[in-house]
């Protein structure tokens, strides 16, 4: 992360944190989740600041792309009630 980055971080935060973090709460109900998701998502909206035209729309794009691959992820993974009945 460059020094130009670390500076546009708390721009970045005011101007979409409350967006980001609605879009991550609709989407999943775990608070602690929720956190990191937007950290996830801020910390890919900070590596390409300055390169895009439209944040706003960039923003919305990064935090729907995230959330959907996090579900992704978790559906793919057993859930620990069925690895428990196939161990059990």
């Amino acid at each position: 992360m460059t020094a130009a980055q670390v500076s546009d971080f708390p721009a970045l935060v005011s101007e979409f944190g409350p967006a980001i973090q609605r879009v991550a709460a609709s989407y999943e109900r775990d608070q602690g989740l929720c956190e990191d998701l937007v950290q996830d998502i801020f910390t890919r909206l900070v590596a390409r600041s300055g390169s895009i035209r439209n944040e706003a729309a960039y923003a919305r794009r990064v935090a729907r792309t995230v959330v959907a691959d996090h579900h992704r992820k978790t559906a793919k993974e057993p859930r620990a009630s069925e690895a428990a009945a196939l161990n059990g």
